[in-house]
């Protein structure tokens, strides 16, 4: 490893020289990339700003041509329509209004002859006009856009007959549209539309848009849209010439009605002394989409074209490199066979381990059992020796059976010593300022280095919450055997943590700091801590929003119910355990001796006994969830003061030994045990009360 160790030095400057002839390489080329794009960009959307000016000077011009064809059309209808006065004529003068009308496919959309009188003396469709959007004169003959009560948008031209009367062509603008312009395509989704000088939609591929102003229509249609930009359009639009202007507006036609970045190109059609707007409208980012992607396919060729380069230059460093390694992997290969001896001794050592660990786990299972077999031996030997006279045979016998069962006690607690394992956890009541001591420092330690070298803030709050509060704020409680909890939060605005990260946060030696600036046992510690304390730690994230912490540690209760005074008498006994048989037996063997006695097979039955205030003294079975045991007589400390609580266990380890001292309970016994012993050691605890009274 020390020659490998010398090669590293020599490496770093070809890798240094390497990476930077290569970064300089992809820099130049970005900043040439980008720049012939921009110039490429605006000269493409130039020449596409000029197309659409093309496209509506075409369509002006072709609409133009075709009001100046239907002008003269009606001249030469108007001889037509001065023959409906004469009876003979009359016939062959509808025919031939009507020849004209069919003949154009739908473009004529009527032809409608008043007399002087102003009554209709001939027409084609049975509708009138219901809206007049504008009118000019034009060699003569009056133009307007009128739409009929069909909605039909038309445009009207009439003239005056010479005998009197006048002759009104209505050309369909939608049929025009259909046919002339519709098939022009301006982009994605862009689209030519035609409007008079006030800005009425006269034609349109969108039929909701027809007949509406572009600017007060679109307010009553799409309440509560920007069209800021689009009213400066029209007001341009409105000057009577043509041009190109970029604006901000939405797609009329899409149900969702986005917001885009528009182009419209626009050219007049001049009719008397008003006009028409032919507009062309597209999507600005139409005009270099195409061209983008385009673009995008040769910066990756020339991407690849530099990933090969760079590989080649790699590759050649490698080989210069090879022969140097070489040397130092020999000596590696030797340390290796080194390091590999040793992991065999370490686990030989650990199987070794193992099997003494089986072994005690076996023993403790063993003694387990035959707690459980003994327990109702001593219990009904205890019951036949309240029974039966002393000077009878049956009584020897069953004094024999206690004393077997407890010789039999005695070699199971030798076997149960060979499974006992070091238990560091202690309970105790601590207060707000020592859990602020014991886990504030890790916790603002890791929100410092969250927020960096930027200005930041960190926030530290506690208060008292019961569970109902808990919930209403997202957290759980860590178990239901407190009403109320202390929940601290610290809060922070730095870098905040993604969600795999926060997943492993409390995970021992993780951690995301460079080498050497972190062990990732800060958090692992404090999650160890809180929960000794029978608490818990969830946490809270988002990048670049910062991080919060919610630590709930359970708060005692203070509240006092007396017990009642024994004065003489026998103390009434709760039994809590999980085998009915047991908890049977044990009841009869403390009735035969007349002890009250209550029983309870799980925590809640206990805890509803002990509300009602009937008990001195609580004899708990340990194998009933030992740590819940315990977990139950600290969740009510301080609220049962002269309640004696006895603990019935496999062993004493130091979890039960600590919270003896510290006034969790006031005694444990080893099983199996009977009725006698746990009366004899509730007489012994409730002596030791009074005691301490009488001292006091």
């Amino acid at each position: 490893m020390r020659e490998k160790k010398r090669s590293r030095p020599e490496m770093r400057p070809v890798m240094l020289g390497t990476a930077v002839v290569l970064v300089l390489f992809l820099a130049g080329l970005l900043y040439l990339g980008v720049a012939t794009w921009l110039q490429y960009k605006n000269s493409i959307i130039d020449k596409q700003k000029e197309q659409m000016l093309l496209i509506t000077q075409a369509i002006s011009e072709n609409l133009e041509q075709y009001i100046q064809e239907a002008q003269a059309d009606l001249e030469s209808l108007s001889l037509a329509a001065e023959k409906l006065d004469d009876p003979d004529l009359a016939a062959g003068a509808r025919e031939q209004l009507k020849t004209y009308a069919d003949s154009h496919e739908g473009a004529v959309y009527d032809v409608v002859v008043l007399g002087k009188d102003g009554q209709i003396t001939f027409r084609i469709r049975d509708s009138q006009v219901a809206q007049v959007f504008g009118s000019t004169t034009q060699e003569g003959q009056q133009v307007a856009q009128v739409q009929m009560e069909d909605k039909t948008l038309c445009l009207m031209l009439g003239g005056q007959l010479s005998q009197g009367g006048r002759l009104c062509l209505l050309i369909d603008l939608g049929n025009y549209y259909e046919k002339q312009i519709a098939q022009l395509h301006v982009g994605t989704n862009g689209y030519v539309l035609v409007k008079n000088s006030d800005g009425v939609i006269l034609m349109h591929p969108e039929e909701s848009q027809l007949g509406i102003n572009v600017i007060s229509g679109r307010e009553e249609l799409y309440p509560g849209v920007d069209l800021t930009s689009l009213n400066q359009l029209v007001e341009a639009q409105n000057q009577g010439g043509e041009g190109v202007m970029e604006y901000e507006s939405y797609w009329w036609m899409d149900p969702d009605l986005p917001m885009v970045r528009k182009v419209a190109a626009w050219s007049p059609v001049h009719v008397g002394d008003d006009f028409l707007v032919v507009s062309a409208v597209m999507d600005y980012s139409d005009m270099y989409a195409p061209v983008a992607q385009g673009f995008i396919r040769l910066a990756l060729v020339f991407l690849a074209l530099t990933v090969c380069v760079t590989a080649m230059v790699l590759y050649l460093g490698k080989l210069m490199l090879d022969r140097q390694r070489s040397q130092a992997e020999i000596s590696d290969l030797r340390e290796i066979n080194q390091a590999l001896e040793e992991l065999h001794r370490s686990e030989q050592a650990i199987a070794h381990q193992q099997r003494l660990q089986i072994m005690g786990t076996m023993t403790g299972g063993i003694a387990h059992e035959f707690n459980n077999l003994l327990t109702p031996i001593l219990g009904h030997a205890e019951l036949m020796l309240l029974d039966l006279p002393e000077d009878s045979e049956l009584y020897d016998s069953a004094q024999e059976i206690a004393q077997a069962a407890g010789h039999c006690k005695e070699i199971i607690q030798q076997l149960s010593a060979l499974s006992r394992k070091n238990v560091e956890t202690v309970y105790k009541r601590p207060d707000a300022g020592e859990a602020f001591g014991r886990v504030m420092l890790n916790m603002a330690v890791n929100a410092v280095h969250a927020i960096g070298q930027k200005e930041g803030h960190i926030a530290i709050t506690g208060r008292a919450l019961g569970k109902e509060e808990l919930e209403e704020r997202g957290l759980t409680p860590p178990s239901r055997l407190w009403e109320r909890y202390l929940c601290l939060d610290i809060r922070d605005d730095g870098c905040g943590m993604s969600s795999a990260t926060l997943a492993q946060i409390f995970d021992p030696f993780f951690t995301t700091k460079k080498a050497g600036q972190g062990t990732g046992l800060g958090l692992s510690l404090a999650d160890q801590i809180i929960r000794s304390h029978k608490g818990s730690i969830t946490a809270e994230s988002q990048v670049g929003q910062g991080s919060v912490f919610h630590i709930l540690l359970p708060v005692a209760q203070a509240e006092s119910i007396p017990s009642p005074a024994l004065d003489g008498e026998q103390p009434t006994i709760l039994l809590v355990g999980s085998s009915a048989k047991v908890l049977q037996m044990l009841s009869d063997s403390f009735r035969a001796m007349d002890v009250p006695v209550e029983t309870a097979r799980d925590w809640d039955e206990a805890a509803a006994v002990l509300e009602r205030g009937a008990v001195d003294v609580l004899a708990a079975d340990g194998g009933l969830e030992e740590e819940r045991a315990l977990d139950f007589c600290l969740s009510f400390q301080g609220k049962y003061p002269r309640l004696m609580k006895l603990l019935l266990v496999e062993r004493p380890t130091r979890e039960v030994l600590e919270a003896k001292n510290r006034g969790l309970i006031q005694g444990w016994l080893e099983k199996p045990v009977s009725a006698q012993a746990i009366l004899e050691e509730a007489h012994r605890l409730l002596g030791e009360q009074a005691a301490g009274a009488t001292t006091l």
